[in-house]
């Protein structure tokens, strides 16, 4: 991963701790819009909102200013569209060389904010703050998608003409603006975690349970689209982790300092089902998001049959079915696993899918130890997951974050394991006792 990109994880995820701080830290009569309509976090109580923005700047060794010009005046931009509106605005930013706590800004620091040469700031944001009267201008500012000359065109307009901002620096700065200079990532989640401590979880189910699920809710809360589906409070946060059992393994998770401990959680939550023989288990796994799937998958599945279906009086098929696989590459899958001695159905006679052939029972010769296929092999279409629900697992794996909406999930043991790696699920599985 890049520098970049690890730095755009962490910030989200200082995002996301910061949410669950500001909620656990709230009376039960107040509630949070995640992902906000003005902000990151918007607070709401009765008519008054209070808009947070958070960024993390880790790697900043020294502070600027600059580093705060869009926060700032996308904040400006809003208080000049709605002057009466009781919003308060709060940019809460980490930079490691300024200490924790309120940093004044001046009416001359955003006098120099909105004087940037920056053309999407102009744009964007300045705009809004100094309206003009020219109607040319006006259309092209209000234009969606701008192209750079119409955006060399605004910016000439302001430079040639002197326009009076529309709102009140002054009074923004008194009493409608703070900058809070956060606190570490470290000390973020630490607060967290004993604001969890201190809803009666204990602090070994926070470390290993409650945390990571609280960080994946947020996370799933935040890409929601309807607006009033992201607000929440506090008294739902709690009920919903009480209910959960399961580590959380996904994306966001896999980024937390303790990832590998979570594994070791979840792996032992999976063991007692993965310890029992006589169970029907069907995987349904998103190639697309694991490293070098199409080269790893084969060893995989020789690895998996050699530990789960092994044993031809006590053991069954396990059903793997591959997202996004086409129907040729679940063939030239079957070919691969042939040539390692693991034989396995996909359902087809000819060019046709058969049901019946896809879910029957193989024929076991027990004292050869022989079993007529160890695996069921096929891709996401519908005729399969129609299959799978008229034959229901014991167990069904989703291996990434998205179930198909066409499985019935009633009366199965879900265990949703977004992992990147075939490594991780081996782990996770009991093949092998390490990640690579």
């Amino acid at each position: 991963m890049s520098r970049v990109a690890d730095s755009t994880i962490k910030g989200f995820l200082y995002q996301f701790n910061l949410t669950l701080k500001n909620l656990l830290e709230l009376p039960s009569d107040k509630e949070i819009q995640v992902e906000g309509i003005i902000e990151d976090i918007d607070i709401l109580s009765n008519e008054d909102i209070t808009a947070i923005q958070c960024k993390y700047h880790e790697s900043q060794e020294k502070f600027k200013l600059s580093a705060i010009y869009k926060p700032v005046l996308q904040m400006l931009k809003n208080y000049s569209l709605k002057p009466d509106s009781k919003i308060k605005y709060i940019l809460y930013a980490f930079f490691p060389s300024l200490s924790e706590g309120i940093y004044n800004l001046t009416k001359e620091n955003l006098v120099e904010m909105l004087n940037t040469n920056n053309l999407d700031y102009i744009c964007n944001y300045i705009a809004f703050i100094k309206p003009c009267a020219d109607q040319e201008i006006k259309t092209l500012i209000e234009k969606t998608n701008k192209t750079i000359d119409d955006k060399k065109k605004i910016k000439e307009y302001y430079d040639k003409n002197s326009i009076e901002v529309s709102c009140d620096l002054d009074l923004f700065l008194a009493s409608k603006f703070k900058f809070e200079i956060g606190k570490s990532y470290q000390k973020v989640e630490d607060e967290v975690k004993q604001l969890l401590i201190n809803e009666q979880f204990s602090p070994d189910d926070v470390k290993d349970i409650f945390y990571p699920n609280a960080i994946q809710k947020i996370a799933e809360i935040s890409t929601i689209r309807v607006d009033e589906n992201r607000i929440i409070n506090k008294q739902w946060l709690i009920e919903n982790l009480k209910k959960t059992k399961k580590t959380a393994i996904t994306r966001w998770t896999k980024e937390l300092t303790d990832y590998k401990n979570l594994l070791k959680t979840r792996r032992k939550q999976l063991s007692f089902n993965l310890n029992e023989n006589y169970r029907k288990r069907c995987f349904i796994i998103d190639d697309k998001g694991i490293e070098n799937f199409d080269d790893n998958i084969v060893i995989f599945l020789k690895d998996y049959t050699n530990m789960y279906c092994k044993k031809v009086k006590l053991h069954r098929p396990a059903t793997f079915c591959i997202h996004n696989y086409t129907k040729n590459k679940v063939d030239d899958l079957v070919s691969r696993l042939y040539a390692k001695d693991v034989i396995a159905e996909n359902g087809y006679k000819g060019n046709l899918f058969f049901k019946d052939a896809f879910v029957k029972e193989p024929e076991t010769k027990v004292s050869e130890n022989w079993m007529q296929f160890k695996l069921r092999i096929s891709n996401g279409m519908e005729d399969v997951y129609s299959a799978i629900n008229n034959n229901k697992p014991d167990d069904l794996f989703v291996i990434g974050s998205d179930i198909p909406s066409n499985l019935d999930l009633k009366d199965v043991n879900l265990e949703i394991l977004d992992v990147k790696s075939l490594s991780e699920l081996k782990y996770l599985l009991k093949l092998e006792s390490e990640v690579k």
